[in-house]
């Protein structure tokens, strides 16, 4: 029995182009008593987290970060593998004339992850405060000349759904992020984009479809989804991928997978080929948007039928 690990919190009427989207940093309100409560929760994680890797027989060491600034860090050795980073959560998604705002709040993952514990979020509940959604994400699909869309395979270490497939993105750590440069970084990163691989000509650029949000493990945490056209095949791109030694690949991006981008195929793999707890809620939900836009909404509504 197949079961939907997403929600769709906003499909946009038509696919809108990376260009056209634009981060908006809101003001964010947080409650009294806030940090010195983040302070000890942030500390208990980190040892619960050293201890989780102990048991594996990975030895670590908690210090000083220099993105956290009075918080700590877990690393291996000189690598951080739990860090208090800066990110971005979204607040609203305002339409406007040929574009998409996102109205987002700057904050930091050990902040959004508190959430979690029961204490903190009484005390939005209690001061009467708006709690914020967990991490703003962006996630994409380059689209290969031979009709592929392209998926990454994460590592066995990472904290959140380690071995799943997720598209190419992750999270803005800034609210003055760049759509666009922010995906051609990640696709650089993870599959080896060249900036000089994205058609030129006929608007094939970045496309987003809508915003979707994780139903499994980080509930209410937002995705925005879309894809992007390269003018290099899957061939090459897999080639690449796999040529890049294990040790210099992303914990992330570990591996490389194809999706067909044919309406019919697609609609098979989603639903024959593939289960949905292999891939990342948003992950999967920005295969079914992407067809949605693609193929009709007949299409998208056929796929969740048959995976509930």
């Amino acid at each position: 029995m197949h079961t939907r690990t997403w929600n769709v919190l906003n499909v946009f009427e038509r696919p809108i182009k990376g260009e056209e989207i634009r981060l908006v940093d809101t003001p964010m309100v947080t409650p009294a008593g806030m940090d010195e409560l983040l302070q000890a929760n942030w500390d208990a994680q980190l040892k619960k987290k050293q201890a989780d890797l102990a048991a594996q027989g990975i030895n670590t060491e908690i210090r000083q970060h220099y993105q956290g600034g009075e918080l700590a860090a877990l690393h291996e050795g000189d690598k951080p593998k739990m860090w208090p980073g800066p990110a971005v959560t979204l607040r609203d998604v305002q339409p406007r004339n040929a574009g998409i705002d996102l109205l987002v709040s700057q904050t930091s993952f050990p902040a959004i992850d508190a959430l979690k514990d029961k204490t903190f979020s009484e005390l939005y509940e209690t001061q009467g405060i708006t709690k914020p959604r967990p991490a703003l994400a962006i996630c994409t699909y380059a689209i290969t000349t031979d009709g592929m869309l392209a998926l990454t395979v994460r590592g066995a270490r990472t904290n959140m759904y380690p071995g799943r497939l997720y598209g190419q993105g992750g999270n803005p750590r800034s609210t003055n992020t760049n759509v666009v440069e922010h995906q051609k970084a990640e696709n650089k990163d993870e599959i080896l984009v060249q900036d000089n691989e994205y058609p030129v000509n006929g608007g094939r650029g970045f496309w987003f479809g809508g915003i979707v949000e994780d139903n499994e493990q980080l509930p209410r945490k937002t995705d925005l989804v879309g894809w992007c056209y390269l003018n290099i095949d899957s061939k090459t791109l897999k080639g690449r991928s796999y040529e890049r030694p294990m040790e210099k690949r992303p914990n992330d991006a570990v591996g490389i997978v194809f999706a067909p981008a044919k309406e019919g195929p697609l609609l098979d793999y989603l639903t024959k080929t593939t289960h949905p707890v292999q891939f990342c809620p948003p992950a999967h939900a920005g295969l079914v948007v992407y067809g949605l836009h693609k193929f009709g909404n007949e299409w998208a509504q056929n796929v969740i039928k048959k995976i509930e």
